[in-house]
């Protein structure tokens, strides 16, 4: 084990867990979805380059990681507009749906046998080149994630307290971490037309943390409730049984 595969696994069991903990929050949470489908994308793109390691599931690998990658950037844009509450999300909950749309046929590319080489090639030899399409899905993608931040600075300009511009400012700061870690995975590809060292959904993974508060009550590590168990997870960390909507309260009437 290398510290790089640790750190990608410690980076899936993160983002499982902030997945997990995004939907086990009530259903009237706005943005409890976004955020949890953006933290199982992480996961899912995490898992892919696991598996890409190992030579003989090379093809699962990149389609798994392909995936998570094309999925995650306009969740994360729903995420950083739910983060400020901004109208128009709130207006239109599906437009992450929306901003999917022109990756699915693409993703579809991976699948379509020869076709592929369009996108990134999966027949002939492992890891040699990508085709057009792949750069101007990268170029998509950032500029999703540079959209997310400008809500967020336009957020933070219409804060109604310092604390929260400055968490604002803060959230947006840190889009730098995950769009340098692509950036320079995108030159390792430029340069040796090959795959390498991908940080981008570890860097993603720890940005979620920092947006998390902004959409959801409670902990990293609080559960409102364990499906099926009727048990929750309190603020203290203890296991208990779930006698009513919060911890504390009696059976409701």
């Amino acid at each position: 084990m290398t510290p790089y595969t640790l750190a990608l696994e410690l980076t899936l069991i993160l983002a499982t867990w902030l997945a997990i903990g995004a939907w086990q929050r009530e259903s009237r949470a706005p943005g409890r979805l976004t955020f949890g489908f953006a933290a199982a994308c992480v996961t899912v793109w995490t898992a892919g380059t696991l598996l890409e390691a190992r030579a003989d599931t090379y093809v699962l690998a990149l389609r798994v990681r392909t995936l998570g990658m094309l999925a995650l950037t306009p969740l994360w844009f729903g995420v950083a507009a739910r983060a400020v509450r901004l109208p128009l999300i709130r207006r239109t909950p599906w437009l992450p749906l929306l901003l999917i749309a022109p990756f699915v046929p693409i993703y579809a590319l991976l699948y379509a046998g020869p076709w592929s080489m369009l996108f990134i090639p999966l027949h002939g030899v492992p890891k040699a080149g990508f085709g057009p399409l792949l750069w101007w899905t990268l170029a998509y993608a950032w500029s999703l994630v540079l959209a997310g931040a400008v809500v967020l600075l336009r957020g933070a300009l219409q804060a109604e307290s310092p604390e929260l511009r400055r968490d604002r400012i803060k959230m947006a700061a840190s889009v730098a971490f995950p769009l340098l870690a692509n950036l320079y995975w995108a030159w390792q590809l430029a340069q040796t037309g090959r795959s390498g060292m991908d940080l981008t959904p570890v860097t993603i993974a720890v940005t979620l943390i920092a947006f998390r508060r902004s959409i959801l009550s409670g902990g990293v590590l609080h559960l409102a409730r364990v499906a099926g168990g009727g048990r929750f997870l309190g603020q203290n960390g203890r296991l208990g049984p779930q006698t009513g909507d919060q911890p504390g309260q009696g059976p409701q009437q």
